[in-house]
């Protein structure tokens, strides 16, 4: 199975995020990525241009060794024109997400996100997705 990881993930276990419950979200995601073999975590331009534009040079720099033992894949036009389909269809999502929603549709990969607007776009749109913890086992706190 593949996965794609939305940047919300990413940025759970870079800010060692928890919820308002207290739930460790940075650790749970750390064990999602433990698990899962790196050649299955799907990575794009769009997640990196993300982080990039969201992260210190300091905390986005060490990122590239991770991402370069995943498996990188290349937005085509169609994905492009699928997302902004999307958005325009689902105003409750960004443009970004789309683009997520997008790729990991056509890749028949599990989109990985906390993100709940996101999460019902991705169900009614048929395409597999949950936050790191539902496809970890043992992942209580």
């Amino acid at each position: 199975m593949k996965y794609y990881v939305d940047t919300c993930v990413y940025l759970n276990v870079i800010y060692d995020e928890k919820d308002r419950a207290g739930r460790k979200l940075g650790l749970l995601a750390e064990r999602f990525f433990a698990k899962i073999p790196s050649e299955d975590i799907l990575s794009s331009g769009v997640v990196l241009n993300e982080l990039e534009s969201l992260l210190p040079p300091e905390r986005f720099s060490p990122l590239l060794a991770f991402f370069s033992q995943t498996t990188n894949v290349r937005v085509t036009r169609t994905d492009t024109e699928r997302a902004m389909w999307l958005q325009y269809r689902h105003p409750e999502i960004s443009y970004g997400d789309a683009l997520h929603l997008s790729l990991a549709k056509r890749l028949s990969a599990v989109l990985i996100t906390r993100d709940k607007a996101l999460l019902l776009v991705a169900n009614e749109e048929g395409c597999a997705a949950g936050p790191p913890e539902a496809f970890t086992p043992d992942s209580t706190l």
